[in-house]
């Protein structure tokens, strides 16, 4: 699929909106499609908290752990703790 960044822009903007108002399958939806036209890897880590919210833990800690090479060195210690979060959340949820 060929880049399309303005149509990556505008499901950005979908996807914050809509977690700012705490629907946070809509806002999925809006970063996992950004993603798909853009490959922009920021969408991760949207798809990843979007996730975690839906209480998706073992989908966030993936999607995360995919961010994790792109994301800038010095937030690497708070996705690191994230992660571990995630796991642990992930551990205690039953198996789907």
């Amino acid at each position: 699929m060929r880049e399309r960044p303005q149509l990556a822009r505008s499901e950005y903007r979908r996807g914050v909106a809509a977690m700012k108002v705490g629907d946070y399958a809509t806002a999925l939806a809006a970063f996992k499609y950004g993603y798909a036209v853009s490959a922009r890897p920021g969408f991760l880590f949207n798809i990843a908290q979007c996730y975690r919210n839906l209480g998706r833990y073992r989908e966030a800690a993936a999607v995360l752990e995919s961010y994790r090479p792109y994301a800038p060195a010095e937030r690497g210690a708070a996705i690191d703790a994230l992660l571990c979060q995630l796991e642990k959340l992930a551990r205690q949820q039953p198996a789907r």
